[in-house]
């Protein structure tokens, strides 16, 4: 049977060029699947994806974390089951086949009930999106006119229709509970964009006189963004009950489209100079406006960038292609306000890596296109540094050791510790604030001592040590 296509896959071949970032990978593969598709990543670094087996074998859903490795989430009675989101406590939600597979219906898996039917309005039914609480939202054909309408499901009340009227689907929802989606004037020729709270109900998002509007995405401060076409071309839009309406600016052309919005309503998309291309990736904010994220040194004259992720810190990662005569070369990056746009080098061990999603712990998951479409997730390294405050010192005197550790996102979470090692013998365990922890001692003999300070690692980090710290002590 048909299924929605709701996953994201990547199919073309990526290189990936050099960063000064190193990353532990972890490759995540589902026993006889082929290929392994990567859905979502929360900021835990788990993951959620959709493996294809055999034909009659049909596919399944995922989760992974560094702790429980890769967990078949099973089905509805059905051969399929497909992941679509998650949420940052590691709920996943998607769509699997019922017994017989005449039909499917919206799922939510946790770890401690596994995969619960969330029921439908008659017919199929798929999840789209869920909330920090367990709000799912999603799409459900409608018994009797056959129609699909977005609905929105709670542990509490089930499933209830949002209101939206035929032709409707819900994308998206904060955890405020607030979903935005869209419907279409049948047989769907137009869009209209809608916005759903408990206390104002349904409120139209059409931009004033578009011709179609697409909603994208709603953070926790009620900011939304999206899309709308006129007869003049496709432009991005954002929208606050504050500042109303805001037509993003464009690079020139008449192609732009707004992607993702973090928490502090900053936008990513893409705009062109053309009517098509050449295009890059931006920036925009309420305040600032918009930042062109520029072109990789190696493809000056790249025809097309676009992001794939941005996080809560301002990161992006984005993408850029080069349609040359001859072939098309890819390129992947992440892009910070300080260090502009960086490469990554071949972090896999695989020329056909592309990175699809990051997390605020500047951890990337992604997937390669060669032996099957495997996933990797890619974490930062914690770089251990240490330093004495007096070297050579005499016996008796105190010497203060420091550990410092840092990465590409900065320090680890305050509070996590470090141990000092002397001779490979615990010196002693020091709380991390602000990515330093220090221990002071004077009972060091004479001689030549090795040091080492060993940060534990955490949900997201693995443990890394620094190099060995020669401490003299002289009589």
């Amino acid at each position: 049977m048909k299924h929605f296509a709701l996953f994201y896959a990547v199919t073309l071949a990526l290189a990936i060029s050099a960063s000064a970032q190193e990353y532990k990978t972890r490759s995540i593969t589902f026993p006889g699947a082929f290929p392994t598709t990567l859905v979502s990543m929360n900021r835990s670094g788990q993951v959620a994806g959709t493996a294809s087996l055999t034909f009659l074998q049909g596919n399944r859903a995922f989760f992974w974390s560094k702790t429980s490795g890769i967990q078949n989430l099973g089905t509805l009675g059905g051969t399929s089951a497909f992941v679509t989101a998650m949420n940052d406590s590691g709920r996943v939600v998607g769509y699997a086949d019922l017994s017989g597979d005449a039909t499917y219906h919206a799922f939510l898996w946790t770890a401690s009930s596994g995969m619960q039917d969330l029921g439908s309005f008659g017919g199929l039914s798929a999840a789209h999106a869920i909330n920090a609480s367990g709000t799912v939202v999603g799409v459900s054909l409608f018994s009797p006119s056959n129609a699909y309408r977005a609905f929105l499901w709670t542990p509490s009340g089930g499933m209830q229709d949002l209101g939206f009227g035929d032709g409707s689907e819900a994308d998206s929802v904060n955890d405020l509970g607030e979903v935005i989606g869209q419907s279409c004037s049948l047989p769907c020729n137009a869009y209209h964009a809608v916005l759903w709270s408990s206390n104002r109900g349904v409120e139209n998002l059409d931009v004033p006189g578009s011709l179609s509007t697409q909603p994208v995405a709603i953070n926790n401060r009620e900011e939304v963004i999206g899309s709308y076409k006129t007869a003049a071309g496709t432009f991005a839009f954002f929208w606050s009950r504050t500042a109303g309406f805001q037509t993003l600016p464009s690079l020139g052309g008449n192609n732009t489209t707004a992607n993702f919005i973090n928490s502090a309503g900053e936008v990513a998309g893409s705009s062109c100079f053309q009517f098509l291309r050449p295009c890059d990736s931006f920036v925009w904010t309420l305040a600032g406006g918009l930042q062109d994220l520029g072109k990789p040194p190696q493809f000056p004259f790249e025809d097309e960038s676009f992001p794939v992720a941005l996080n809560n810190n301002g990161e992006v990662l984005g993408g850029s292609v080069v349609r040359a005569p001859s072939k098309r070369n890819f390129l992947y990056f992440n892009w910070t306000p300080p260090t502009g746009q960086q490469e990554f080098k071949n972090l896999t061990g695989n020329h056909y890596f592309a990175p699809g999603a990051l997390n605020d712990a500047g951890q990337i998951a992604g997937q390669t296109g060669t032996n099957g479409y495997r996933v990797f997730v890619l974490s930062p390294i914690m770089r251990v540094t240490l330093t004495s405050s007096l070297n050579p010192s005499r016996k008796g005197q105190a010497v203060t050791f420091t550990a410092t550790v840092t990465s590409v996102v900065g320090a680890p979470p305050n509070g996590e510790h470090i141990t000092f090692k002397l001779g490979g013998k615990p010196l002693g365990t020091v709380a991390l604030v602000g990515g330093t922890a220090s221990l002071t001692t004077s009972t060091m003999s004479v001689g030549t001592h090795a040091l080492v300070a060993t940060y534990a690692g955490d949900v997201n980090y693995d443990p890394s040590s620094s190099t060995s710290l020669q401490q003299v002590v002289n009589p």
